[in-house]
């Protein structure tokens, strides 16, 4: 467990990563990405636009040939390699998650179509929902922005009296880091990851404001052995990196023997991938909680003579 710093030190960055990009058909402005650095999976790289999306389609979303470096992965660590996505209007990492991000593996081209789901919940005597970020009180706003912002600092906060420390780089600023050194810390926190429920530890109701999105995938292998001199062309032109760089030349000069042009092709594909992301269409779901009855009470009281009244003795 290594802070926020040191996770950027050993990271990959950005501009080993992202091999090329286009939004929108254009070259994207490498300014509208950022280095995020997650509880799960380190420093990873967050794509904001300055402009939003205006049409739907795949020619008008977000392209990118991603290097994975396969190459440089260290086996005791992982034995998975891919990419993970991950879309969402939040600007905090406590999102990303093994949980909900999806994962793609190199020598691929995935279409990823992105679909907005709004929804809003009744509050109120109809509802325990809270709203949070902009809509929120200001108590509120200045905790969380959402829900799972919620759940993760009181995640957090739980460690932290359970344990003394945390396992979340994210908020190293915050809170003391667990030794991977210190086995009885280590030990400390798989407890809490045992026994911890949100529902039952944690108050945080939930939003009733909230967007987000569904993402349906398809992809195939990718690239093919008659468009490998154009990819690797393309990649290399577009190559920010020298050990990316690096690589396409020894996959470039393998190409160029034609007994070694399959291996350049498996090389290709152990480290890159296509990843296509983009609106399908420019609608938005939107599911609403409606007051389905509405009860008023009254009391009607008569007071007055005759039988049954005040009057009789």
């Amino acid at each position: 467990m290594l802070p926020a710093p040191d996770v950027r030190l050993f990271g990959h960055d950005r501009w080993e990563t992202v091999t090329s990009c286009f939004y929108d058909s254009y070259p994207c402005n490498m300014s509208d990405w950022e280095d995020v650095v997650t509880e799960e999976f380190g420093v990873c790289f967050s794509y904001r636009p300055q402009k939003p999306a205006y049409r739907a389609g795949i020619l008008y979303g977000l392209s990118l040939v991603v290097n994975v470096a396969e190459y440089e992965y260290i086996g005791m660590l992982t034995d998975s390699v891919a990419l993970k996505v991950f879309v969402t209007s939040s600007q905090g990492s406590f999102e990303v998650t093994a949980s909900n991000a999806l994962s793609f593996p190199p020598g691929s081209h995935v279409a990823l179509g992105i679909h907005p789901v709004e929804t809003w919940r009744q509050d109120g005597n109809f509802g325990d929902c809270q709203y949070y970020g902009a809509k929120a009180t200001i108590d509120v706003r200045r905790k969380h922005e959402n829900r799972q912002h919620c759940i993760h600092d009181c995640a957090n906060d739980l460690k932290f009296s359970e344990c003394g420390c945390v396992d979340d780089v994210a908020v190293s600023h915050k809170y003391p880091l667990c030794s991977f050194r210190n086995d009885s810390q280590l030990d400390c926190i798989s407890r809490v990851y045992h026994f911890f429920r949100a529902e039952a530890l944690c108050r945080c109701p939930d939003d009733c404001h909230t967007l987000k999105y569904e993402l349906r995938s398809s992809f195939g292998e990718w690239p093919s052995m008659q468009a490998l001199p154009s990819v690797l062309l393309q990649a290399y032109s577009h190559a920010h990196h020298d050990s990316t760089r690096k690589y396409l030349i020894d996959v470039m000069d393998k190409y160029a023997v034609a007994e070694t042009r399959e291996e350049a092709l498996a090389q290709l594909r152990r480290s890159f991938l296509k990843i296509d992301l983009f609106l399908p269409s420019m609608t938005m779901a939107e599911i609403r909680e409606q007051k389905v009855h509405t009860v008023r009470a009254s009391c009607l009281l008569g007071v007055g003579q005759g039988r049954g009244g005040l009057g009789d003795a």
